[in-house]
């Protein structure tokens, strides 16, 4: 087993030969990821999707949230696709 700080580790070390396999990405990130690094990982089995919470100082029920109002998104495509669904 090898431990790893920052799941952006993982890719390239998977990449270098130094992982046989990883599982924890879904193909939106994988995809992300192989276009970005010029890598050519494959995908090969599904992951699971954790639910995102949203969080609020001022609102405490979702449907209490105004329409128009101001929220924040993940800046990458794979976690901002998950954040609007």
């Amino acid at each position: 087993m090898k431990e790893f700080s920052n799941y952006e580790q993982l890719n390239p070390a998977l990449n270098d030969g130094q992982l046989d396999a990883n599982y924890f990405q879904h193909r939106p990130y994988l995809n992300e990821s192989n276009q970005k690094s010029g890598q050519k990982l494959a995908f090969v089995a599904g992951v699971h999707l954790e639910p995102l919470g949203v969080y609020s100082t001022k609102v405490r029920k979702l449907q209490e949230l105004a329409s128009g109002a101001t929220v924040a998104l993940p800046s990458d495509p794979s976690n901002m696709a998950r954040a609007l669904r």
